[in-house]
């Protein structure tokens, strides 16, 4: 069963750790996501399962287009962070956010490691 089919996508951080460490460059982007559509459950299931479905993938057009699109997600990632960061000691916020076993804390962690997975991701395209 995909984990997406419980009505929300899950993916454990070993699975997750596991995946980042065989491949931690981010060169390509898998779309999990369409306009008008909404979750793309067949690539869901795929990066909870081994290996990712190559069909999945869709490589960049150009080394530019890459920049351009991890500049994008760069900027919506610190967005992220900083509404993270603002709403992390607020009660309600923090209620909202703490259940099965997910914390405020790890809210934090991941917008701060997607953050600087794709600030480094950049600094590898220019360097």
């Amino acid at each position: 069963m995909c984990p997406s089919s419980r009505g929300r996508t899950r993916l454990d951080a070993a699975r997750v750790d596991s995946l980042l460490a065989a491949g931690h460059l981010i060169s390509r982007a898998v779309r999990f996501w369409r306009p008008g559509h909404g979750r793309d459950e067949a690539v869901l299931c795929a990066l909870a399962s081994v290996p990712v479905a190559s069909d999945t993938v869709e490589e960049p057009g150009s080394r530019e287009e890459l920049a351009r699109q991890l500049t994008v997600e760069r900027a919506v990632s610190r967005a992220h962070l900083a509404t993270v960061k603002a709403q992390f000691y607020d009660r309600d916020w923090r209620r909202e956010n703490n259940h099965d076993g997910i914390h405020p804390e790890d809210h934090l962690w991941w917008a701060t490691a997607g953050y600087l997975d794709l600030d480094d991701a950049i600094a590898a395209l220019d360097g």
